[in-house]
């Protein structure tokens, strides 16, 4: 059963996710046709194409963006990108490449540019879709007790009295499940904040401090820590349904049961 419930579960939440990055992706065309916005879709489904150029700054300028050690190496990339078929825009990435121990190293200062490499501004709606999406599907299951994806897969939310959920349990449900897109969501709008005005001398500094201080770092110890990381997320989103046997830390947490329609309404005409 646990297996069973585990990939309906699974195939639900894709859906989810996917039909409201077509509503968002939607909304992107019509705010950027409207009001001529540099809106840009979430990249859930997107295509790049990359070339290298030699053209998009001078050589001086890379030297002194990217001052290069004995033996490195610099180059141009601009990359082309289409997100959810929608938004199409250029990416440009400066990289200086160097061994060490023999070892390589690269670096590199990347913004958003037109076709000809010049640089642009965007804005991702990809960051107010994963703070929102928790919210809407909650409404979904606070209202109908599933979300499109759960009615696809013949899947129902409910707690212990069989009843109408109450928002309140719903968000705490969704929020926490979606943990992940959230700390994402947020990470992303304070970079979006620190990037406005990108300066690209501005940019070059704090690289050349971070790989200081990058310098400093045991690498064996942050491998450790990426691999704890990993498996604390593992346990999150997989053990529980080994655990409890298709019962979430998040439904859990919310007092909640996910079951097939007919299980569920076979379990609730047992109880009255």
């Amino acid at each position: 059963m646990a297996k069973k419930f585990f990939w309906r579960r699974s195939l639900a939440y894709i859906i989810d996710i996917l039909l409201s990055m077509i509503v968002a992706s939607i909304l992107v065309v019509i705010l950027n046709s409207f009001f001529s916005t540099k809106i840009l879709a979430p990249d859930f489904i997107r295509t790049t194409g990359c070339e290298i150029r030699e053209d998009l700054v001078t050589q001086d300028t890379l030297n002194r963006l990217l001052p290069l050690d004995e033996g490195g190496r610099h180059q141009q990339v601009l990359c082309k990108q289409t997100n959810m078929f929608v938004t199409t825009f250029y990416v440009v990435k400066l990289y200086k490449t160097w061994q060490k121990d023999d070892t390589t190293f690269n670096a590199n200062i990347f913004y958003y540019a037109d076709e000809n490499g010049q640089q642009a501004e965007y804005i991702s709606f990809q960051p107010f879709v994963y703070l929102l999406m928790p919210f809407i599907f909650a409404l979904f299951i606070s209202k109908k007790g599933y979300t499109p994806g759960k009615r696809v897969m013949s899947l129902i939310v409910y707690n212990d009295a069989f009843e109408k959920i109450d928002l309140r349990s719903a968000l705490k449900r969704e929020y926490l499940k979606s943990i992940l897109f959230v700390l994402s969501a947020i990470f992303s709008l304070f970079t979006m904040v620190l990037s406005t005005g990108f300066d690209i001398e501005q940019a070059a500094n704090t690289l050349t401090s971070l790989l200081v201080m990058l310098e400093q770092i045991n690498f064996m110890l942050v491998r450790i820590l990426a691999i704890i990381i990993f498996v604390l997320i593992f346990v999150f989103y997989f053990g529980s349904f080994i655990r409890w046997r298709g019962q979430a830390y998040w439904d859990k947490f919310s007092k909640l049961y996910v079951s097939h329609r007919q299980d569920y309404y076979m379990r609730k005409s047992c109880k009255k």
